[in-house]
C-alpha cells in the first residue's frame, strides 16, 4: 500500500485551509466591522448623554413650573416649557404624564405637536427655550401628578411633580 506523498498531502491542506479562509473571512470581517461600528456609535451617543442637560423653564406655566396644562375643557392642552441648558443640540421630544384618576394612576405617552417639535433641521440649541404642546387627541381626565420630557438621545429625562 502506497499512501500520499507528502508534497500532495501539503498542497490538499493548503487548498483545505484556503477554502475554509475564503468562506469565514468574509463573515469575520462583517462581523467585526459591525461591532467596530457599533462601538463608536456607542461611544458616540455616551459623548452627547454627558453633555445633553435640560430643565423645564421656571418662568412659565402654573406656579412656574414649566408646565401649563387644562383637562377640563372641552379642548384639553398641556404645553411644557425647557430650555436646553447643555453642551448638544436636542430635538425629537416626547411627553409623559401620570395621572391620578378615579380608577388609580394612569400613564400617557403623548406626541408633542408638529409645529412645536423640535426636529433634526430645526434643533434646540444649548441656551435656547421652546415650548412642547402635547397632541391630545382624546379627552383627558383625572389630575395631573408629573410631566416628564425625553429626547432623541434616550439618555435624559426631565419631570416636573404637582
Amino acid at each position: 500500500m502506497k499512501g500520499v506523498s507528502p508534497l500532495i498531502a501539503t498542497v490538499i491542506l493548503i487548498a483545505i485551509i484556503f477554502s475554509a479562509a475564503a468562506l469565514i473571512g468574509p463573515y469575520m470581517l462583517n462581523l467585526s466591522t459591525r461591532s467596530a461600528n457599533q462601538t463608536l456609535s456607542d461611544a458616540e451617543r455616551e459623548i452627547r448623554c454627558r453633555n445633553a442637560a435640560y430643565d423645564f423653564s421656571t418662568d412659565f406655566g402654573i406656579g412656574n413650573s414649566g408646565v401649563e396644562w387644562n383637562f377640563a375643557d372641552p379642548t384639553d392642552y398641556l404645553r411644557a416649557s425647557i430650555r436646553n441648558a447643555g453642551a448638544v443640540e436636542l430635538h425629537d421630544f416626547a411627553l409623559e404624564i401620570l395621572l391620578d384618576t378615579a380608577t388609580g394612576p394612569d400613564i400617557m405617552q403623548l406626541d408633542v405637536t408638529a409645529a412645536t417639535q423640535r426636529t433634526g433641521e430645526n434643533v434646540l440649541k444649548p441656551g435656547q427655550s421652546a415650548i412642547l404642546e402635547a397632541d391630545i387627541t382624546s379627552d383627558i381626565t383625572g389630575t395631573l401628578k408629573k410631566v416628564s420630557i425625553t429626547n432623541w438621545l434616550k439618555c435624559k429625562t426631565v419631570s416636573r411633580e404637582f
